[in-house]
C-alpha cells in the first residue's frame, strides 16, 4: 500500500473522523488534497464530511469555493 494514494488517505481521513480523531482526520485531508487538489471538491459533497463542514480547519482545506 502505497503511502501517499490519496484514495486510501482519504478512507482513513474518513476512519479518523468516525474515530472521533477529528484533527488527525484534518492532517490527512490536508495531505490529500495536496496530493490530488481535485479532492477538495470532493470534500465538498461528501455527506461524510458535513458534520465538520463549518469548522475553520476544515474550510482551510477545502478553501473557498
Amino acid at each position: 500500500i502505497s503511502p501517499d494514494n490519496p484514495k486510501i488517505l482519504y478512507e482513513l481521513a474518513k476512519s479518523e473522523l468516525f474515530a472521533g480523531n477529528n484533527e488527525e482526520s484534518f492532517k490527512i485531508l490536508e495531505k490529500v488534497c495536496i496530493l490530488n487538489p481535485n479532492n477538495k471538491e470532493k470534500l465538498r459533497a461528501d455527506k461524510y464530511f458535513e458534520q465538520v463542514s463549518e469548522e475553520k480547519q476544515f474550510r482551510i482545506i477545502i478553501g473557498p469555493s
